[in-house]
């Protein structure tokens, strides 16, 4: 009897839809159905390298310790109240919100070991349903923000609540769908044909690119802006460095290139100068930020009486950022 293949590019593509699901389901189906398939992927990727397993197994056996040790029992009416704990372990203030984490991290390991089983031409699959998905996306928020009748207040922009969550989207995707134009041109160049689709990748770069610009992420379009120089300076190094790789790039595409980068970096500093006009705007934001980064820090230095860590922090951030629990003492 022939053992059962498991459909590993079906499995991945179907684990990321079950992360990124935006509608509830089921109390009875939520709460196992990504670890659920997580375990299905798992199971068609038992194959891969043995240093991957015992990478994943020390990760969540950490993360299931943490949350068995909890230090405080939480509530949202109530707050968090602390309960006897092995002290000289890591603890959760929140056990809860950090079986949660390990059901993400179940999730994220499965995935990285069923990408690790793509073959070549499964991996060239997946590249183009995740380049269809973002150059979707792109269309979606380019028609939200140039709508004749735009809302003062969006309440998403694409499928995201909030217009940071899309930059992060596209800046992922971004690198993906600039390398794979370098490569097909390069191919091309190998194989002696006269054409490839690298062109079209870069359009498709282009809107992906030009919908984080619209959206209005700040730090989005800097990371854009670092990934579009980043690309172009790495393409110029390794035709530079491989001839055979390419032909020489004519002036127009070099200029074409390099303008591309002014453009993008330009967009960045628009981006910041639009909103941090004055410099007194500028000390704000930074009092605010380095406030952020202050208290995390603080939250981390009191572990494990707090137990800030995977699953726990939108619960115990809050307490030090009230003058009311200055002293980190909850009762």
């Amino acid at each position: 009897m022939k053992p059962i293949r498991l459909p590993i590019p079906a499995l991945l593509l179907l684990l990321f839809v079950a992360a990124a699901w935006p509608w509830p389901l089921p109390r009875s189906w939520a709460a196992g159905f990504l670890p659920g398939l997580a375990i299905l992927g798992l199971i068609a990727a038992r194959r891969m390298p043995l240093r991957m397993w015992i990478g994943g197994v020390i990760i969540l056996g950490l993360i299931a310790l943490y949350a068995w040790n909890a230090s405080h029992d939480w509530s949202a009416g109530r707050g968090p109240l602390p309960i006897e704990h092995i002290r000289w372990l890591p603890a959760s203030a929140n056990a809860e919100g950090t079986w949660g984490t390990f059901g993400l991290a179940l999730a994220a390991f499965a995935a990285f070991a069923l990408g690790a089983r793509l073959t070549p031409r499964q991996i060239r699959g997946v590249q183009a349903l995740a380049l269809a998905a973002g150059v979707a996306m792109a269309f979606v928020v380019l028609f939200q923000r140039l709508e004749p009748s735009q809302p003062r207040i969006r309440e998403y922009t694409g499928i995201f609540v909030n217009e940071n969550h899309f930059a992060v989207f596209s800046n992922l995707l971004l690198p993906v769908v600039l390398v794979m134009a370098s490569r097909a041109r390069f191919r091309a160049v190998q194989d002696g044909k006269p054409s490839s689709p690298a062109g079209l990748l870069v359009l498709a770069a282009l809107l992906i690119a030009t919908a984080v610009v619209l959206c209005g992420s700040r730090a989005g379009v800097a990371v854009m802006a670092l990934l579009v120089a980043a690309h172009v300076w790495t393409a110029h190094r390794a035709v530079q460095n491989y001839p055979f790789t390419g032909v020489p790039i004519s002036l127009w595409l070099k200029t074409l290139g390099w303008a591309g980068v002014v453009a993008a970096v330009g967009f960045a500093v628009r981006a910041f100068w639009r909103e941090w006009t004055q410099l007194a705007t500028i000390g704000k934001e930074w009092a605010f930020r380095s406030g952020i980064l202050k208290d995390t820090l603080a939250a981390w230095r009191e572990q494990p009486v707090w137990g800030t860590g995977p699953g726990t922090f939108t619960t115990v951030f809050p307490y030090y950022q009230s003058e009311m629990f200055a002293g980190k003492t909850i009762l």
